[in-house]
């Protein structure tokens, strides 16, 4: 009986190989459709990083396939791995942008507006390039907006008057981008000038016109009470008292630095608010 076990075994097993090798070849899961549907199943879950590498994987077997690879490029930009999804570009198409398909160089431009290159995306807007006249036109828009070029406004109405001058639709993001604008234009600038005469007269008043008001309301506080104890203990010993002096220049040294403070502010404020125009300006376009 043992020796008929042992025989019967290995036998089986053998049998099984074949069986499970002649499955695997009539299904061959590792086709490019089981290996994308296995990559896009990674991409849906939690497993970005497993997904990443069977992209990159596929893209190694298949590398004529453009599909492949813009998955694995916004996958890329959606982990933010911006340098690693330039250097696959450049890796995959070279520098020549002609040779880029239209879907590749969009994605491209897209990545370039996220790493704030826009002086490549310029000079992919001059070049010959697959690109359609009308996303030409809209990343031409958005790259003069982000820079705040003055010639912004002119553009806009040269732009409108070419289009319905030629009974086409405006770019499908063009109203978009110029309702943004409109509202960024809306937005009072803070002058820096004024917010630090605005703290000289009242401290902490700057800061407060900056849009900082806790800051504003601290500064004003503690200036107010370093005065307030000097000119006590002025009063109460003369002008020899050291609490008077002490404090006296604790409050000069917080209203020096309270003028200071309130032209920084400003301009950190109008900072911010171009900051947030700008991310916005981004947004519309890679969406």
């Amino acid at each position: 009986m043992k020796t008929t076990y042992y025989k019967t075994v290995p036998l089986f097993i053998l049998s099984f190989a074949v069986y499970a090798n002649q499955t695997l070849r009539s299904q061959n899961i590792f086709d490019l459709k089981h290996s994308y549907e296995y990559a896009d199943f990674l991409s849906k879950s939690v497993n970005i990083n497993e997904a990443i590498s069977e992209y990159e994987r596929i893209t190694d077997v298949f590398t004529e396939n453009d599909s492949i690879k813009i998955h694995l490029i916004n996958l890329y930009i959606k982990t933010e791995q911006f340098q690693k999804a330039t250097e696959f570009i450049k890796n995959e198409y070279g520098n020549d942008y002609a040779s880029y398909s239209e879907n590749i160089i969009n994605l491209y431009i897209h990545l370039l507006f996220l790493t704030d290159n826009y002086s490549e995306v310029s000079l992919i807007i001059n070049s010959s390039c697959q690109l359609k006249q009308k996303d030409k036109d809209t990343f031409l828009f958005a790259l003069k907006l982000i820079q705040m070029q003055t010639n912004t406004e002119l553009f806009i109405d040269s732009l409108q008057k070419f289009y319905f001058s030629k009974n086409k639709d405006l770019p499908e993001k063009f109203t978009v981008l110029e309702q943004e604008f409109n509202h960024f234009k809306q937005i009072k600038q803070r002058n820096p000038i004024f917010a630090s005469v605005l703290s000289t007269i009242i401290p902490g008043s700057g800061k407060i016109y900056s849009n900082d008001k806790q800051n504003g309301f601290k500064v004003f506080t503690i200036i107010g009470l370093n005065g307030f104890q000097s000119f006590r203990a002025f009063s109460k010993v003369g002008k020899t008292s050291f609490y008077g002096w002490s404090f006296g220049m604790l409050a000069g040294g917080f209203y020096l630095g309270n003028i200071l403070g309130a032209y920084e502010s400003a301009e950190r404020e109008n900072h911010y608010q171009f900051d947030l125009f700008r991310k916005k300006i981004i947004q519309i376009i890679i969406n």
